[in-house]
């Protein structure tokens, strides 16, 4: 229960977060006990006629190839294994551009990577339990017979006359109960819905966590994943071979646990729903996150986060990102100009940037819409709180950047005046695949200035959410400017200038006014 607790004093979150812990862990509990009637005749099998020259039911009897007690250690013991593996390299290794460091193990790291594991566990068992759960029900309500059935049962009949003759469990000579129960329990297979749930978890795992940190599958992941679907598979056909299902059986436990496990990933993911965060995945309504730019609270922009664009800048990588903060009232849309007036004009809504300014640059960036309130995350679940994208302008009134620079003085004036942030529509982040390595590219009057990728980026948005969230608090709708590529340049009143991201994923258009 204490790593639930992200303070050590009780504040009305943490009671919250108390009494959904406990709601978890009565909700497994009563599923737990549910499967343990289910073993006990809670639902009663169905019971089904059988002829003893029914050659689908006159198999041999034969030992399991895969036990139940080696079928459980590998199912649940392995994929968390290897999810601890992933979530202790994930949280512990930063990677940039240069180099790799690691993280300074501390208490406060392993209480993150112990929430954060504690996630995968409770996942995955929830899952395994609803496997099992629907598993039961489909054994007893159906009561398809095994194979081996006949040899089972053992009928007291005449077998030279009994052709075409209708028996039923009343013809059993076997005296064990359960054996004879568990031959009436072919359909599905709960070996093959075990394995393949476990095999898909995993899969499914591996991707999500590619996704939140932007890094394809490693010859690691795709030779451990490969041994175990073969593992998966040799379960399968075993209980074939075993004569204890039939294909049937097997395809039937091989859809439930695909769909249970595809299903947790897809349609609920149970990890939003757990208090580590909040019960409910806090996402803002459509309509609202569309508008990110009127319900939004603050733009957060890191600077020289593209290499290229530090060196014509004249100044150093940095080692860690290095945020600033743009107001809300800086956002304009599409159909409005930036403004570069000298005098306010109330009529037309438009207003001056700082008075002095001779030399206002463009910086197009990937911009990043904040789905619900992020504090303290980890590169690992950081894609989580990620609503979708836009594309962003950080106009930057150079001229008072430098002078202020030059005195040792802040520069949020030109940075943060008003019209200097400039986006474009919201886009969901299911229609952009990999943020990480998608082109932007900006023109002035129909002249190319900047053309880069995400791809060269220094920090990745992971790293980035991560940092950020460490010490300030990201809210829903907030914007998280990514940095810009080469390619800077002045523009003037009159100047136009166009903006695309990746291949017509984006565009906008912006009037220098």
């Amino acid at each position: 229960m204490a790593l639930l607790l992200r303070r050590s004093h009780l504040n009305s979150s943490n009671l919250v977060c108390i009494f959904y812990a406990i709601f978890d862990i009565c909700f497994s509990a009563t599923v737990g006990y549910l499967c343990y009637k289910f073993f006990n005749g809670l639902i009663p099998t169905r019971e089904r006629t059988f002829y003893c020259d029914d050659a689908s039911i006159s198999k041999p009897y034969m030992e399991n190839t895969v036990s139940v007690k080696m079928l459980l250690c590998v199912s649940i013991g392995l994929p968390l294994m290897l999810c601890l593996l992933h979530e202790l390299v994930t949280f512990f290794m930063l990677e940039n551009a240069t180099r790799v460091q690691w993280r300074i193990i501390s208490s406060e790291g392993l209480r993150k990577v112990c929430i954060n594991f504690t996630r995968i566990v409770v996942k995955y068992l929830f899952g395994f339990l609803v496997t099992v759960v629907f598993m039961l029900v489909g054994k007893s309500s159906l009561g398809v017979l095994r194979p081996h059935f006949l040899a089972v049962c053992k009928p007291g009949i005449d077998w030279n006359h009994c052709a075409g003759v209708a028996l039923s469990s009343q013809n059993c000579t076997q005296t064990n109960v359960h054996a004879l129960l568990s031959a009436r329990h072919s359909f599905p297979s709960g070996h093959a819905s075990a394995a393949v749930y476990s095999v898909t978890f995993l899969l499914l795992y591996l991707l999500s966590l590619r996704n939140r940190n932007s890094v394809k599958l490693n010859n690691f992941d795709r030779i451990s994943l490969s041994l175990y679907a073969l593992w998966s598979l040799f379960v399968c056909v075993s209980r074939v071979t075993d004569y204890w299902h039939h294909v049937t059986d097997v395809v039937g436990g091989s859809v439930l646990g695909f769909a249970v496990a595809w299903l947790l990933f897809s349609r609920y993911e149970i990890n939003q729903a757990l208090c580590f965060n909040h019960f409910f995945f806090k996402i803002m309504t459509s309509d609202k996150i569309k508008q990110f730019y009127k319900y939004g609270r603050k733009i957060v922009a890191v600077v020289r986060n593209y290499r290229e664009h530090a060196m014509e800048m004249g100044q150093g990588i940095p080692e860690k990102p290095i945020f600033f903060i743009k107001p809300s009232t800086a956002y304009v849309t599409e159909g409005s100009p930036i403004c570069v007036l000298l005098t306010i004009n109330f009529v037309n809504n438009l207003f001056q940037i700082p008075k002095w300014c001779k030399k206002l640059q463009h910086e197009v960036e990937l911009g990043v819409v904040i789905g619900r309130t992020a504090k303290q995350i980890t590169t690992a679940n950081a894609m989580d709180f990620v609503a979708g994208y836009c594309l962003a302008l950080d106009m930057t009134a150079r001229d008072l950047q430098e002078h202020a620079k030059a005195n040792g003085q802040p520069w949020f004036i030109s940075k943060g005046f008003d019209t200097s942030c400039p986006v474009s529509k919201f886009v969901d982040k299911t229609q952009i695949e990999n943020p990480s390595s998608i082109e932007l590219q900006c023109s002035v009057n129909g002249q190319v200035k900047q053309r880069g990728n995400t791809k060269q980026m220094i920090f990745t948005i992971p790293q980035l959410l991560t940092a950020v969230t460490e010490d300030v608090t990201m809210e829903e709708g907030d914007l998280l400017l990514t940095g810009t590529p080469s390619g800077v340049s002045t523009v003037k009143r009159g100047d136009v200038i166009e903006c695309t991201l990746g291949n017509e994923i984006l565009s906008m258009k912006f009037e220098i006014a």
